[in-house]
């Protein structure tokens, strides 16, 4: 398919997944940008992605769909894409959406392009190959952009604005943070997941250890209804570090853009990290590190502790990951 850009007049981006999800998109978001430079681009997300969504500078408008819960507010909408002309509808899930099913169904788009999911395909004008079990989310899209032909870097990126930067910097001056000792930014977080958490007591005892690295200043962040699990976590300490609790998510980006090491699991915080440019350790199970992590090389060095489980990271000791910590801060530090 190659829908000539001057024709395209208005499209319609459909990615109805959490933070995390929206910012690995952003690649290929860049690529629809470059091949239709004048187009207006929708980008449609849910509730869970739309912070994300509003760091985005390609895209030209954002709507989010709310919950099921309250579908009044989904029916304007419902009756823009049933309504509006649209020259192309892009839907990003690479699995089955109802939602998303739905939404590409009453639009008028002239072209609907998706990935083959198990059923709804019907719904759509073109379908790709569907998503392998293995296939790295930054190599999905990298197909899409090749179907439309756009040229495609693989590299999740946000701008941020000198004010915002301003703002980052300000926080780590306010916690203690010296330009004498780099930034370390610790996050526990996403206690939802558990396989995709490394141990509470395993995170207290590598903040033991980093504290006493006179080159670093290490710190915690909550994330949002995170902070009561952040504080157990450092009560564990001879002497507690500074906690930073919940903020919004432009000011957590600016940061990050200012920290030196970002260390945690595979969260929506740690591919904000990322798209930020900021360098970050990760401790993952195989499934995590294969399909939704960066291949370098990027804005950043990506480091990361992998375990022999598909889907846990929890088996990874304190040792091994201290070590790789350890070499990752030597080679930062020389920088």
């Amino acid at each position: 398919m190659d829908a000539h850009p001057g024709a395209v007049k208005r499209i319609v981006l459909l990615w109805l997944g959490r933070l995390g999800d929206v910012l690995v998109s952003t690649p290929v978001l860049s690529s629809v940008r470059r091949k239709y430079p004048d187009a207006r681009i929708q980008f449609v997300t849910g509730e869970r992605g739309a912070a994300a969504a509003r760091l985005i500078d390609d895209v030209d408008s954002v709507r989010i769909l709310k919950r099921f819960y309250r579908p009044a507010a989904n029916l304007s909408l419902a009756w823009e894409l049933a309504g509006r002309p649209c020259d192309l509808l892009i839907d990003l899930n690479t699995a089955y959406s109802r939602s998303a099913w739905f939404l590409a169904r009453i639009s008028r788009a002239k072209i609907k392009l998706a990935f083959s999911k198990r059923k709804g395909n019907s719904a759509y004008t073109h379908i790709l190959e569907a998503a392998g079990e293995k296939e790295p989310m930054l190599e999905r899209y990298g197909r899409l952009a090749a179907h439309l032909k756009a040229p495609y870097d693989p590299v999740p990126r946000i701008a941020l604005s000198e004010e915002k930067l301003r703002a980052g910097e300000k926080i780590l001056r306010e916690i203690g943070a010296t330009k004498e000792r780099m930034p370390v930014l610790i996050f526990p977080g996403n206690f939802k997941k558990f396989d995709n958490r490394w141990p509470e007591d395993k995170f207290a005892a590598l903040a033991e250890t980093l504290r006493e690295n006179q080159d670093i200043f290490p710190f915690f962040l909550a994330g949002p209804g995170e902070e009561k699990e952040v504080e157990q976590i450092n009560a564990r300490l001879r002497r507690p570090l500074p906690v930073l609790r919940s903020l919004p998510i432009e000011t957590t980006a600016a940061l990050l853009a200012r920290t030196g090491l970002f260390i945690g699991n595979c969260t929506g915080t740690t591919h904000l990290a990322i798209a930020v440019g900021c360098p970050t350790f990760s401790f993952l199970g195989k499934y995590t590190q294969t399909v939704w992590m960066p291949k370098p090389p990027g804005k950043a060095p990506h480091f990361q502790v992998v375990s022999d489980s598909w889907e846990s990271c929890r088996e990874i000791g304190v040792e091994t990951a201290r070590a790789a910590i350890d070499a990752a801060l030597r080679e930062l530090l020389k920088k």
